[in-house]
Order: C-alpha cells, then structure tokens, then sequence
C-alpha cells in the first residue's frame, strides 16, 4: 500500500510539472506570434527602426506632419511658423523634435505590429523591412536634398521672386521673338542690363550662369516657347541689338 501510495503520489507530481511545462511552452507560442506582445530590445530596435523610416520617408523635416503638429503647438506668428504655413522651409525649435519623436516612435509601433500581424509573428521579417525602409528613406532624402526638391527658405523665395521680376523685365526690353541666339548671347546681355549682376562671383549680389540660364528657359517655357537646341542655340528668340546698344 505504501509503495503504491508513493509511486501514485510521484505521478500526481510528474503530471503537474509536465502541464506545467506544457502550459508554458503554450505562453511562448503566444508570445513568439502575436503581435500585441512585446519580446525584448529587438522589437523596441525595430519599433524605432520603423519609426526612423516614416520620418525620411515622409520627407523628414519637410513631411506633411510638422506643420500641423507645429501649429497646435506653437504661436502661429512666430515667423518660422508662418513661413512654414506660407509653403516654405524653415527650421523649427529643438522641442518640437521631441515631440516629432514621439509621433514618429508612436507610428514604428504601429507599423511593426502591423507588419508582425501580417507576417505571422515573424520579428525577423518585420526588422528587415525596416531596415531595407530606412535605407531607401536615406536614398531619397539625399535625392531631395540633390535635386532641391526641398521647400525654399523665405530668403531664397524672396530672392527667386526677384529674380523673376529682373528677367521679365530684361526680356521685355532686350529680347524679341523671331531669329536665333546662344543662351550665353543672353546672359551676357541679362548682365549688362543689371550692373549688379555684372560679376558672377560679386560678394553683394552672386549669381551663376546657370541661373540666368534656368531663368531664361522658365520664361521661354512661358512666353516665346522657343526651341533650344542640344548646343544651346534658341530658334525663335533673339536679343533685341538695337535696344542693347543703349543699355
């Protein structure tokens, strides 16, 4: 009797651990896939991997969510501010980087649960499509900054306004439709008619031969839709010598 007593005692004891163990290789599973769990620094790693990607991705200091968030934030007359809900680039106060950080943190969480739900669970995969997210988010945002995709400060629209304005005003009285000219003819020509402009690397008043060109073929684009060739010539556009003569 006592033997039996102690070998069904010791049973009792076995089925306990082996449920027990059974119960929590079952808590692991839950863990290891469902999303709403979080497993340890690698998930918070891909939670701000995530969140790193949104930001360059969504155009970083220029993404549509500055503004908005700036603006319940902050006095809307501050002049950055107004700037920024002008359309243009402007650099906003340290603090509001804290605040964006939390925003774009809060959106990794969001994403890489998402990820993992779709991904059934699988950290792995949700961490390399962060990481691949970051890296084109990189690649765009040095593309943005190349191509100058990013917003002008209020300098340089204010000076690309009064550039414009020079321009058209120079086309008005040095240009004229019909026979043909180098863009150099003109730039030449936009420099003599503006003596601030005379020297390209005037310390007062810069401004390179590729932006009398770009100016040039904006106002083409516009008004006498010449045709340029490959070397440069306008076909359709010349400089008005008669006026040049007496400027």
């Amino acid at each position: 009797m006592v033997i039996h007593h102690v070998i069904s005692r010791l049973s009792e004891r076995n089925g306990f651990w082996r449920k027990k163990e059974s119960y929590q290789k079952s808590m692991d599973y839950v863990k290891d896939t469902n999303p709403l769990y979080f497993r340890g620094p690698k998930d918070i790693l891909t939670c701000g991997l995530w969140g790193g990607a949104l930001w360059l991705l969504s155009g970083s200091r220029s993404n549509p969510l500055v503004t908005p968030i700036a603006n319940v934030i902050y006095n809307e007359e501050e002049q950055w501010l107004k700037d920024r809900n002008d359309g243009l680039f402007a650099s906003f106060p340290l603090p509001l980087y804290g605040v964006l950080l939390f925003v774009f943190l809060a959106l990794g969480i969001i994403t890489d649960r998402i990820v993992l739900l779709l991904a059934e669970g699988s950290a792995n995969v949700s961490l390399q499509l962060a990481v691949l997210g970051l890296i084109n988010g990189a690649f765009f945002e040095l593309g943005r900054v190349a191509s100058g995709e990013k917003g002008p400060t209020r300098d340089q629209f204010e000076r690309t306004t009064e550039l414009r304005e020079e321009f058209n005003e120079f086309a008005s009285n040095r240009l004229k439709r019909g026979g043909n000219c180098h863009r150099s003819d003109v730039v030449r020509a936009f420099r003599r008619y503006f003596a601030k402009y005379r020297q390209e690397d005037s310390e007062q008043y810069p401004l390179s031969n590729m932006e009398i060109e770009g100016l040039l073929r904006e106002w083409n684009s516009v008004n006498t839709l010449a045709e340029m060739t490959s070397t440069g010539f306008y076909n359709g556009l010349s400089i008005n010598e008669q006026a040049d003569a007496f400027g």
